[in-house]
């Protein structure tokens, strides 16, 4: 910002000491925010993984995850001959097959339920 285009009638009074944490905090709070931005472009951009490390991650042998891609068991991308995994999608993929406990399925009739007597009263 150039200080030179401010109206003549403001004066602007701070003291070296004063100036000196203000721009202490304006490179501190520049830091923080370009950290934020790496971070969140690291979060975007996830490096492939390959079988071998995706066994690894789900603890069983590299020729089960090959045929777990040959029967389209599991999400990967082929490129050529070759066979990568992005961790993300492991994982979703893992989640999505979370057995549910008895409360879920409790919590779940109940709603089912729940629906089926206003179906009922409508």
């Amino acid at each position: 910002m150039d200080l030179s285009k401010l109206p003549g009638n403001i004066k602007i009074e701070a003291t070296v000491d004063q100036l000196k944490v203000f721009a202490q905090t304006l490179l501190e709070e520049y830091v923080q925010r370009l950290g934020d931005a790496e971070i969140n472009k690291a979060e975007e951009i996830e490096a492939p993984c390959n079988a071998q490390e995706i066994a690894e991650y789900l603890d069983v042998t590299r020729q089960h995850i090959y045929w777990m891609t040959s029967k389209r068991r599991i999400p990967f991308i082929r490129r050529g001959r070759r066979v990568y995994f992005l961790k993300s999608q492991v994982k979703a993929w893992l989640e999505e097959r979370q057995q549910k406990t008895y409360k879920d399925l409790e919590a779940q009739a109940q709603e089912y339920l729940e629906q089926d007597r206003k179906k009922v009263k409508s």
